[in-house]
């Protein structure tokens, strides 16, 4: 054998032990992303209490499995019909957004593997909701919504607990009633704006009324004083009163274009004038 051959086989032998080595190293590195938490599985021991967060770890080839839990916050949405205090049918929207919890994960994969949100969530929330309606009456759904959303806020919080999961946010997004319910609410509505329709006419009668009464009594003072004045100093108020009138008569016949006056009747043109009134000529 050559000088040549037995340097490259040396060489190829190094590669083969290098690559090896490459191999086996890989191997036994693994990273936990973020957002990720990760779970050694044993083929001796099962699943491993320690959680390893984000970053570079390490296990034994072949003997040891790392498997990845994904602890972000996640929505999950649901409608269910549920029954209020006072019998009434409804259909409730709840959106909520839930997580792992990471101190129990290992009792999580064991319990549930990686599909903890639907088996959970598809129990939790249907029986959470029907808890929280049954204590309001309709009407308490509608007016106290910041309320029942707080009530089931805490009774989910409680709930999902026991099931190892922690509740970020809760939301009810759809609330609607039976059409039975509905057509009972637009009925009282439109019995409540005639009531109040009603109470307008009723509170515009009475006003008006009292605007003649105030008028009527107006009259009335108006006529003592003129009956009081007759009698201390006689019909002179009642005269005064004439002139006045025919006083405004004439200032009124005066800016009309269509009165004419003519002289008086008498000889010597004495007399009071003669008023025509006509249309006058185009």
């Amino acid at each position: 054998m050559s000088v040549i051959e037995a340097a490259l086989k040396k060489v190829g032998g190094g590669l083969v032990a290098a690559s090896g080595v490459g191999l086996l190293v890989s191997n036994c590195i693994y990273t936990v992303d973020a957002g990720q938490r990760g779970l050694i599985f044993s083929r001796f021991g099962g699943v491993q209490d320690e959680v390893r967060k984000p970053g570079i770890h390490f296990l034994v080839p072949w003997l040891q499995r790392a498997d990845f839990f994904d602890v972000r916050s996640r929505p999950y949405e649901k409608r269910e019909i549920a029954q209020t205090n006072d019998q009434q049918n409804i259909t409730l929207g709840v959106r909520v957004l839930t997580r792992p919890n990471e101190a129990e994960l290992a009792t999580i994969y064991k319990e549930y593997g990686f599909e903890q949100d639907q088996r959970v969530l598809q129990s939790i929330i249907p029986e959470t909701t029907k808890q929280i309606v049954a204590q309001h009456d309709a009407q308490q759904l509608i007016t106290l919504r910041d309320q029942v959303s707080a009530d089931m806020r805490s009774k989910l919080t409680q709930n999902l607990k026991q099931k190892r999961m922690l509740l970020d946010d809760v939301a009810i997004t759809h609330l609607s009633f039976s059409p039975d319910y509905t057509r009972a609410i637009e009925a009282k509505q439109v019995a409540l704006q005639n009531s109040k329709r009603a109470g307008y006419v009723v509170q515009k009668t009475e006003q008006e009324r009292q605007v003649q009464v105030i008028e009527a009594e107006a009259e009335s003072e108006a006529a003592r004083l003129i009956q009081e004045a007759t009698a201390k100093a006689g019909y002179g108020v009642v005269q005064l009163r004439k002139l006045e009138a025919c006083k405004d008569i004439a200032d009124q016949l005066s800016r009309s274009r269509n009165i004419v006056y003519l002289p008086g009747g008498g000889a010597d043109g004495a007399g009071a004038p003669n008023i025509l009134i006509g249309m006058s000529s185009s």
